[in-house]
């Protein structure tokens, strides 16, 4: 299991120690527990099985995962089965080390050379060709969606694009985004979240470049919104956030910030009720989280009262927290 009290990267799993007839199925559940549910096949180069070979190391951050997978050539897919048998809304971030990969999704192919990335969709089917003569090796990091739409437009545009390490916006995130996810890592949790924000930038900035979306592409109005986002998103436990607080820190008026929020046929209320559902929905199924009491996520979520909270899940999601909670951990 992954370790949660420090940032080192642990080792989730080896096929070294198990029966060449075993090793298939367990890599396929290895990889399902530390990224994402999902199916593992290997890929031959010749005549009779290929031998199977793989580790999954894992490290967690607040709100990010990254899995490092090594071994040898292998499609990992999900499909619409994985998609609806789980509760992650999150962007992917596919970053291969060695050998050469292949993602695949909406129609759009990215080759991927060591040290180059691509932006995947976790709630869309795709699949990952990874291959070498040797073990390959691959970073993945799971990164919540606010995270990265909250710092720009137009990322749907960037999905399967390949990012090259060899392009200047490309090389800083490649090189930052494997800093955080080495072996040597020893940053503690408490420390990590700037270093961890400066990555998310220029992950940002590379896609933004690799995917053609300009600063021009979005109006004044546009950025002013994602501001205003992603403000609120950082702080979605206060629960007195209100279009007047933000709008003061943002040194905009009130009028200006429901204008903002009226060109998306909406209401800021209504998005940050969304946020914050989504937000709780994440950490009922959020295994570390497991021991903490219902009440306690609704307030790290902003919501004043578990009753109303429970009332808002209900009607958003269908079922009641609880029973969500107790569906989530009992399918994993």
């Amino acid at each position: 299991m992954i370790e949660t009290g420090c940032n080192q990267m642990n080792l989730v799993f080896s096929t070294a120690e198990l029966p060449p007839e075993e090793r298939l199925a367990a890599l396929h559940e290895a990889v399902s527990e530390a990224f994402l549910p999902l199916s593992v096949a290997p890929i031959g180069h010749g005549a009779g099985p290929p031998p199977l070979e793989g580790t999954v190391m894992a490290r967690e951050f607040d709100g990010l995962r990254v899995a490092r997978f090594t071994g040898s050539s292998l499609t990992a897919s999900r499909s619409r089965r994985h998609i609806g048998s789980s509760q992650t809304d999150d962007y992917l971030i596919a970053l291969h080390l060695k050998g050469i990969a292949r993602a695949r999704q909406d129609g759009r192919q990215a080759i991927l050379r060591p040290g180059d990335l691509a932006l995947l969709d976790s709630t869309r089917p795709y699949s990952m060709e990874l291959l070498n003569a040797g073990p390959f090796e691959h970073l993945a990091y799971t990164v919540p969606r606010a995270a990265l739409d909250g710092r720009t437009d137009g990322l749907q545009r960037a999905l399967a694009v390949a990012v090259p390490a060899g392009s200047d916006a490309g090389g800083l995130a490649s090189h930052h985004l494997c800093a955080l996810a080495a072996p040597s890592w020893r940053t503690p949790p408490s420390q990590s979240a700037p270093l961890v924000e400066g990555g998310l930038d220029m992950l940002v900035a590379a896609l933004r470049a690799a995917a053609g979306i300009s600063v021009e592409d979005s109006s004044r109005q546009t950025q002013m919104l994602l501001s205003v986002k992603r403000y609120a998103l950082l702080r979605l436990g206060d629960p007195d956030l209100s279009p007047v607080t933000v709008a003061a820190a943002l040194y905009i008026s009130p009028r200006q910030l429901h204008r903002l929020f009226a060109r998306e046929q909406t209401t800021f209320g209504r998005w940050l009720r969304e946020q914050r559902l989504r937000r709780s929905r994440r950490d009922l199924a959020d295994e570390r989280l497991r021991e903490l009491p219902i009440g306690q996520i609704a307030g790290r979520c902003g919501f004043r009262s578990n009753a109303h909270f429970t009332r808002s899940f209900a009607a958003r999601f269908g079922v009641a927290p609880r029973d969500f909670r107790r569906a989530a951990h009992g399918a994993r």
